[in-house]
């Protein structure tokens, strides 16, 4: 059981972009066959988007009653993409490390929040707290039941092992 994406791109080291700053480019991390694979998914797009709605809601209906995890609010009016499920936790290393040791893409999302990049870290105590408490999951459409069991089994087992 393995969900650790072998070629996923991580992003640039941080001085990249502060000695540099963001550059439009033409999509150098999109080849034409990754083009071609885009075009037939969005014929999908539907099943796509309810197949991750879906894996949200098991997480959800997982992680809501645990009282040391926080659920991060949907605004009105908005809806989440569900490209990845993240929620909060004091104990986010102990979580990433669990689950990518059992074979989850449990990712800390961001690599670098904002406030790195635009040089204003005093002002974004919030975001600077809360950044290194963040989760993220997979959320696959192409997750089978099997495996989606196998993921909240192993999120259950967190818990029992005592990463809250």
């Amino acid at each position: 059981f393995n969900l650790i994406q072998k070629n996923s791109l991580e992003d640039l080291p941080l001085v990249d972009y502060l000695n540099d700053g963001f550059k439009a480019t033409m999509g150098q991390h999109f080849s034409d066959l990754n083009a071609g694979l885009g075009h037939s998914q969005l014929g999908r797009l539907p099943e796509i988007l309810f197949a991750r709605k879906e894996i949200a809601n098991d997480y959800t209906n997982l992680l809501i009653s645990q009282h040391t995890i926080d659920l991060p609010r949907v605004l009105p009016n908005s809806e989440p993409n569900n490209f990845r499920y993240y929620f909060f936790s004091d104990y986010a290393t102990e979580w990433l490390k669990f689950l990518r040791s059992s074979g989850i893409d449990a990712r800390p999302s961001i690599s670098h929040n904002v406030s790195l990049y635009l040089r204003c870290n005093d002002r974004m105590q919030n975001l600077n707290a809360n950044s290194g408490r963040l989760v993220s999951l997979p959320i696959y459409p192409a997750l089978n039941n099997s495996d989606r069991k196998q993921i909240m089994e192993l999120i259950q087992q967190g818990f029992d092992r005592g990463i809250h």
